[in-house]
């Protein structure tokens, strides 16, 4: 049993909350020379699509995420009359793998066609399709990726129509 005092001085004390929310919006481009490639052998004959995150930076422990709609293009990335390859999810995963070893790197979730960006990780990603020479007369077919749907952990996370899709195409 006892008291305390508190001094007249100190009987107040200030916190202060630290607002984590940032607001990011996500964006699909295919490289300029990726946008009409060819399926005959040559150095004209690959796409490069980069999806990128741009806004604010992700506090520690945030996470923004996107889902990659891969499957809206007439250009089939298996079988023997295959277009292009690696396949778009393979494409993604590769080119995670390819980056310097980093904890906060993307993570791609193959099953939801998810990619997540995290808190002091790379802001961007790019990956590469090829096209193939499937010895069939086409008529010019698509390779789409399309950004589905954006969240995020802390904050708000879009997708401005304009930047939504992104589109090369194989002759």
């Amino acid at each position: 049993e006892g008291t305390a005092t508190i001094p007249v001085a100190t009987s107040t004390a200030t916190a202060t909350i630290t607002d984590t929310d940032v607001a990011v919006s996500f964006a699909v481009t295919v490289d300029a020379a990726g946008a009409s490639i060819s399926e005959e052998d040559g150095s004209d004959n690959a796409s490069t699509f980069t999806v990128a995150m741009s806004g604010g930076t992700l506090a520690a422990g945030n996470s923004a995420s996107v889902v990659l709609d891969l499957n809206n293009g007439t250009a089939t990335d298996s079988g023997l009359g295959a277009d292009y390859s690696p396949a778009l999810a393979a494409a993604v995963a590769a080119a995670i793998a390819a980056l310097p070893a980093n904890p906060n790197n993307p993570t791609y979730d193959a099953a939801t066609q998810t990619l997540t960006f995290h808190a002091g990780g790379p802001t961007s990603l790019s990956f590469t399709v090829t096209a193939t020479n499937d010895d069939e007369l086409d008529s010019g077919e698509t390779v789409v990726v399309h950004l589905a749907s954006a969240s995020i952990v802390e904050g708000t996370a879009t997708i401005p129509v304009a930047t939504s899709t992104a589109t090369a195409t194989i002759t």
